[in-house]
C-alpha cells in the first residue's frame, strides 16, 4: 500500500491537530510505505494539506528531507492560500527563519521559484523579519509574485516595519 493510501485511511481533524503528532504520524506512515522516515515530495504534499487549515503550528523544520521543488511549492502554496495558519518560523536545507531572525541574506544561494514560494508562505505570517536580500537568485516571475503576495498580506511586524526586500531577482 502506498503512502497516499495510508493517509486516506488516517484522516485526523487537521484543523486542531497538533503538528508534532501529525508530523510524527506522517513519518511513521511514510516509513511503513517506503521503508524510510525521510519525507519526499508526496509527504510534503500531505503536510501542505494539513498546513493549509492548521491553526496551532508556529514552527516547522523540514531540513534533512528530500521534499524537492514540488514539496516546497506545495507547502508554500498551502500557506499562501491559508487564512488560518500561524506558521511563522521554518527551517529547511537552504535557509531558516526563527523567532530571532530579523534579517535574511539569501543572496547567491541558487534559489528558484519553489524556494521563493516556500519562503513567501512563511513570510506571510511572520512578524519578526524586517529585511531580506534575494539578489543573485533565479526565482523568476512566479517566485517574485509569491513574495509580493506574502508581503501584501503580512501581519504588522512586532519589531518595526518591513524595511526592504533587496534585489528580488536579476
Amino acid at each position: 500500500m502506498d503512502l497516499d493510501a495510508h493517509i486516506r485511511k488516517f484522516k485526523p481533524d487537521i484543523s486542531d491537530l497538533t503538528a508534532t503528532n501529525y508530523v510524527e504520524d506522517l513519518g511513521r506512515l511514510h516509513e511503513k510505505a517506503n521503508g524510510s522516515r525521510q519525507m519526499d515530495s508526496g509527504g510534503a504534499q500531505s503536510l501542505a494539506d494539513m498546513l493549509q487549515f492548521n491553526r496551532s503550528l508556529t514552527s516547522l523544520n523540514v531540513s534533512g528531507n528530500d521534499i524537492g521543488d514540488g514539496g516546497k511549492s506545495a507547502i508554500g502554496d498551502a500557506l499562501l492560500s491559508s487564512s488560518t495558519s500561524k506558521l511563522q518560523f521554518l527551517t529547511c536545507s537552504e535557509w531558516s527563519i526563527t523567532a530571532d531572525t530579523s534579517s535574511l541574506d539569501l543572496s547567491r544561494k541558487e534559489l528558484n521559484a519553489a524556494d521563493a514560494k516556500l519562503l513567501a508562505g512563511v513570510i506571510k505570517f511572520n512578524r519578526s523579519l524586517k529585511s531580506a536580500n534575494f539578489g543573485g537568485n533565479d526565482i523568476g516571475d512566479e517566485g517574485t509574485a509569491a513574495l509580493s503576495e506574502a508581503l501584501n498580506h503580512r501581519p504588522r511586524p512586532t519589531r518595526g516595519p518591513f524595511e526592504a526586500v533587496r534585489s528580488v531577482c536579476y
